[in-house]
């Protein structure tokens, strides 16, 4: 199965975020999973929306997508998360208990009808 890992990226250090998804892609392929990490498709001076097509159109080929537990905090990441809901791909989270319980309280439904991913 082929995962790809989302997660906030902008508004934090560099070398973090690529720490954190490097360490996410680690796991996932000790478990057996082909991946995707977003860190390694885009140079690190690539626009913002030029990023997100890439990753887009990366996710699109995979199965399944893995959250980071830092997901809903990224306007990107939620995105990813909609389209992903909505493609019917299988959908991972690295905080399974929290983002459960984020995605059913009424924060979670500032993201109006989440099962149709509409803000």
């Amino acid at each position: 199965m082929k995962v790809y890992i989302s997660g906030a990226i902008s508004g934090i250090r560099l070398e973090p975020a690529k720490h954190k998804f490097k360490l996410a892609e680690i796991s996932l392929k000790e478990q057996g999973y082909e991946v995707v990490n977003p860190m390694e498709i885009n140079d690190d001076d690539t626009l913002w929306t030029e990023c997100l097509i890439k990753d887009i159109q990366e996710l699109m080929y995979c199965d399944a997508i893995y959250m980071l537990s830092d997901w809903i905090n990224s306007r990107g990441a939620r995105i990813e998360f909609c389209i992903a809901k909505e493609m019917g791909k299988k959908i991972m989270f690295e905080d399974q208990e929290k983002d459960l319980v984020y995605l059913t309280s009424d924060i979670g439904k500032s993201l109006k009808n989440i099962d149709r991913c509409q803000e």
